[in-house]
């Protein structure tokens, strides 16, 4: 699937990566479905368009996308 994006993050912290990964996206007005399920070490975005995806990607520094825990 070339609509997808792959999100690995430590165990027990999908759901925070699942919702900075659709805030980072509406910044950008694209939209999906994300896909996660607890304790995987990993979630799921799915846009609607591929292009979608090279946009996020272009436009998303991954250094921005790393969540802050204090």
């Amino acid at each position: 699937m070339n609509n997808v994006i792959y999100l690995y993050c430590r165990h027990d912290f999908e759901k925070g990566c699942a919702v900075e990964i659709i805030e980072k996206a509406a910044e950008r007005e694209l939209y999906s479905i994300v896909r996660m399920k607890e304790n995987s070490g990993y979630v799921v975005f799915v846009c609607y368009q591929h292009e979608e995806v090279a946009r996020l990607i272009r436009t998303l520094p991954l250094r921005s996308v790393i969540l802050r825990i204090r």
